[in-house]
């Protein structure tokens, strides 16, 4: 049985804007949410799902080295154990990526996204 978990964890947005990008309060919200995350992959584990379920971490944007803007921010896949994707993109190329692993028709999508899936093996989910 399909489910699916989406936690979004905003408090280093919030630092990063508050009191920047390599402050000590964007640093601990980073290491809070790391540990946050450790802990849903651990139920996952405990659980006995894990090997079956796929964890895509995503940043909203980020900045790009050396600029006080995201526009062009490289970020895509922070961490994932979906061997049958690439981390490198963009943030548009997320949501066609996941939809496609899960055997989601991208042409029916109307209108179109406008990113690209980023998969390695274009075959739909049945294990990772």
């Amino acid at each position: 049985k399909r489910f699916l978990i989406f936690a979004h964890f905003a408090e280093p947005d919030r630092a990063g804007h508050a009191h920047g990008e390599g402050s000590r309060e964007y640093r601990e919200a980073i290491k809070l949410d790391d540990a946050s995350t450790g802990k849903i992959v651990g139920k996952l584990k405990e659980l006995g799902l894990y090997d079956r379920t796929l964890v895509y971490v995503v940043a909203e944007h980020g900045f790009d080295v050396g600029q006080t803007n995201h526009r062009d921010a490289p970020y895509i896949f922070c961490a994932t154990n979906d061997r049958k994707v690439t981390r490198n993109g963009d943030r548009a190329d997320i949501a066609p990526t996941i939809l496609k692993r899960f055997g989601v028709d991208l042409s029916a999508i109307d209108p179109p996204l406008s990113g690209t899936p980023l998969d390695v093996m274009t075959r739909p989910v049945t294990g990772r």
